[in-house]
């Protein structure tokens, strides 16, 4: 700018308004074009850089919400099967075990369970490949509810596994999610009793209030034979009913009992 002022200044370049405009005209121009070049330049790379972050967050919540299915999936998994096969075994070894011509009885109720438990458990793993299944089947049968525990009970009982149950409170105060939460704890509480205890009774307690339900089940130990345990698995069990009650909101507590046996007592909030 200086240089092409003082060019003008010693030709005939016209006032001084002429002297200093033409120059700054020339060189200004394209130094805000440039300027104008380079911050769409940056804006553009701002949008890449906020659309990959965006991207990949997306992959992230997809990837995060996959895990979760699964989980979901592996929890119900676990809770059917571990359920039924355990029952299974223990009907089965009641029934060996009664083998005779005084038994005959006793041996027709053992395999009679588990004639039920087998078409249960079948009937369940249906239910969870039909959540899976992406074509057009049948209707899904309903989730087990709390009225179901009463059945549940029945079936333990059939494995010689007596089960005091009571309730308090109204049932759709938890909505299907919660009673179906409920009913797995109580279902997976008390194979564990049959897999790990000897006790031949345990009381189930449920108790449903406005802000959320209370779940004990409690083993007193042993008291006199029953049918062979079978081995104990991995301890998926209790994992998979912290993983429940933490969708809650709430706290397990599953520990030895003093006098023997053991207790679970779970606290669910409402969601």
């Amino acid at each position: 700018v200086a240089a092409l002022a003082a060019a003008g200044a010693a030709g005939d370049g016209g006032g001084p308004a002429e002297i200093v405009t033409v120059p700054v005209a020339l060189v200004g121009a394209p130094w805000f074009a440039g300027a104008a070049a380079r911050l769409r330049r940056r804006h553009l790379a701002d949008v890449e850089e906020r659309l990959a972050r965006a991207e990949a967050d997306r992959g992230a919540r997809a990837r995060a919400a996959v895990a979760d299915e699964r989980a979901r999936i592996a929890r119900e998994l676990h809770d059917v099967v571990a359920h039924h096969v355990s029952l299974i075994g223990v009907q089965a070894g009641a029934a060996r075990t009664t083998l005779g011509g005084a038994g005959v009885e006793r041996t027709g109720q053992a395999l009679a369970g588990i004639e039920a438990s087998s078409r249960e458990a079948v009937r369940e793993m249906r239910r969870l490949v039909d959540v899976l299944d992406t074509g057009h089947g049948e209707a899904l049968p309903p989730p087990p509810r709390l009225a179901d525990l009463e059945a549940l009970a029945a079936g333990f009982g059939a494995a010689g596994l007596a089960v005091r149950c009571r309730f308090e409170g109204d049932p759709a105060a938890l909505g299907a999610a919660g009673a179906l939460t409920v009913y797995r704890l109580v279902e997976e509480a008390l194979t564990n009793v049959t897999r790990h205890s000897r006790a031949s009774a345990c009381d189930v307690d449920v108790r449903v209030t406005a802000s959320g339900a209370r779940v004990v089940v409690t083993d007193p130990g042993p008291s006199e034979p029953r049918a062979p345990v079978p081995p104990p698995g991995a301890g998926r069990g209790l994992v998979g009913m912290r993983e429940r009650v933490a969708l809650f909101g709430g706290e397990l507590r599953a520990e030895p009992l003093p006098a023997g046996g053991f207790v679970v007592d779970a606290v669910l909030g409402v969601t």
